[in-house]
């Protein structure tokens, strides 16, 4: 069965096997990316829930968090009904996350 699959050139093949490990991939990195951002917010709560002023080094990134969870289903929407504005939505998520966590460790170092 594998190598007739291997053997196989035609379409059939790639929607069946070629286009299925991505796909698989991107669900898995979408759980990881949910649960990263659940612990990740819990984190910041639970570790400043006793503190009465919180300074702006623990709200921007919970503010930046909340955002980023409101953001967070347009991924797994536009990739389970192959909708292209969300996804590329989701993709600026991801590149404002990493910015935002460079800076701001940039500026916490000041």
């Amino acid at each position: 069965c594998l190598q007739e699959l291997s053997e196989d050139d035609s379409e059939d093949y790639n929607m069946c096997c070629g286009f299925l490990h991505p796909y698989v991939m991107c669900i898995i990195f979408c759980i990881m990316d949910l649960l990263t951002l659940l612990i990740t917010t819990s984190f910041y709560v639970y570790y400043n829930r006793n503190e009465e002023v919180l300074g702006w080094l623990t709200i921007a990134p919970l503010v930046a968090l909340f955002i980023s969870a409101g953001i967070y289903p347009t991924g797994p929407y536009g990739l389970l009904f192959g909708v292209i504005f969300p996804l590329k939505l989701y993709y600026y998520r991801i590149i404002a996350i990493i910015a935002f966590s460079f800076i701001l460790s940039l500026m916490a170092r000041v």
